[in-house]
């Protein structure tokens, strides 16, 4: 009788066919993975976008108007955005609560709370971590502040890269981006 008759074990070839099938099965599946979770990602930012026309749309209801695009007084009065008349709506009473609208957005006392990122405001399939950008004043150029930037939002008066220190202003920033104004008669 021989003594390796009745022993039973896989052979070097069998051992590295099934890694084979192993591999090829993982590389198959793998896009498979990332294309659900990039369909996830995009589920995501459609319901970002949505609660934010949702928290538009409360504070219509509380304040019968729309929030401003942007608010601003030349007789003295404060800068801000529409992110910030927002910030109750969107669950974000804590960086409402640092948040203060007696100074500019960009004020000193502002930066804790514009350079916090809001997961709201940014999707999730954009890549990076927190962006921040230096903030200039429409009429008095750098602030010396930087604030958070998101994809639907971003802080007021970013400086123009191509334009060292200068605000981008509607007439460059139209024809930068070949936008047509249309006025009624």
């Amino acid at each position: 009788m021989n003594r390796y008759a009745s022993r039973s074990a896989f052979t070097l070839v069998e051992l590295l066919v099934v890694i084979a099938i192993i591999g090829v099965l993982v590389g198959l599946l793998l896009p498979a993975v990332q294309a659900a979770r990039e369909a996830a990602r995009r589920m995501s930012c459609t319901n970002n976008l949505k609660q934010i026309g949702l928290a538009i749309h409360n504070y219509k209801s509380a304040c019968r108007v729309l929030p401003p695009r942007r608010a601003f007084q030349i007789d003295g009065g404060h800068d801000h955005g529409w992110g910030s008349y927002l910030l109750p709506y969107i669950e974000q009473s804590g960086a409402n609560n640092i948040y203060d609208d007696t100074h500019d957005f960009y004020a000193d006392e502002n930066q804790q709370a514009i350079k916090n990122r809001i997961d709201l405001f940014v999707c999730p399939s954009t890549p990076g971590g927190t962006r921040t950008v230096e903030l200039v004043h429409w009429r008095d150029g750098p602030t010396g502040s930087t604030g958070a930037v998101g994809d639907y939002f971003v802080p007021n008066s970013i400086t123009d890269p191509s334009l060292p220190l200068r605000v981008r202003t509607w007439p460059e920033m139209s024809n930068r981006l070949n936008v047509r104004s249309k006025t009624t008669a």
